[in-house]
């Protein structure tokens, strides 16, 4: 199309595979008290304008940058959006006001087995058990620290990517069924 692209990877180390068609910027973990500056410093250093997250614990650092850099495209949620999609309890609740159904959750107090116990904050399937009677569910260490559903046996698992417009008009839907997944990351998925 004519555009003089250069392509900036922010990443802890410079040995990645985008290193072969980039550039590597060094910068900070997603869950470092000083990432939000930092990237900020950096896409006004090399004048970026545009930031893509392509791993979970970025979105709602690109959440924040949107906030602070309203003139680069940085195409995700707001920051309220984004916070509670990583907080699987707020996430819960925020389904439930739109009334968009998820499996049944449960406290300590009222669970149905078999259930599965989410961590709270997190992703990638990491920490997730199965909880198959009462005596399993004492056994959670901070049980307040998971989310604690329904457990739905044979059932297909799906990643569904909306993109929304500044006007808030769905603009595009993608259900992926995760095929093969690895450490809760998905492998193959067929769109």
């Amino acid at each position: 199309l004519g555009y003089d692209v250069e392509i900036l990877s922010y990443e802890l180390e410079e040995c990645v595979p985008i290193a072969a068609i980039g550039r590597v910027i060094i910068g900070r973990k997603w869950r470092d008290a000083d990432v939000v500056e930092h990237l900020v410093e950096t896409v006004k250093r090399y004048a970026v304008n545009i930031i893509l997250p392509f791993v979970d614990g970025a979105i709602a650092v690109a959440s924040e940058c949107k906030r602070l850099l309203p003139d680069v495209f940085i195409p995700v949620s707001e920051e309220d959006i984004a916070t509670a999609m990583f907080d699987k309890a707020l996430a819960a609740n925020l389904f439930a006001e739109k009334d968009i159904a998820i499996p049944s959750t449960y406290s300590v107090d009222d669970c149905k087995f078999p259930a599965i116990a989410k961590p709270r904050l997190g992703s990638a399937s990491k920490g997730i058990k199965v909880i198959n009677d009462a005596k399993e569910l004492v056994q959670l260490q901070n049980p307040t620290e998971y989310l604690i559903q329904e457990y739905i046996a044979h059932r297909e698992e799906y990643t569904v990517d909306c993109y929304v417009s500044k006007e808030r008009k769905t603009m595009c839907v993608v259900p992926r069924l995760r095929i093969d997944i690895a450490g809760g990351e998905v492998t193959r998925t067929k769109t």
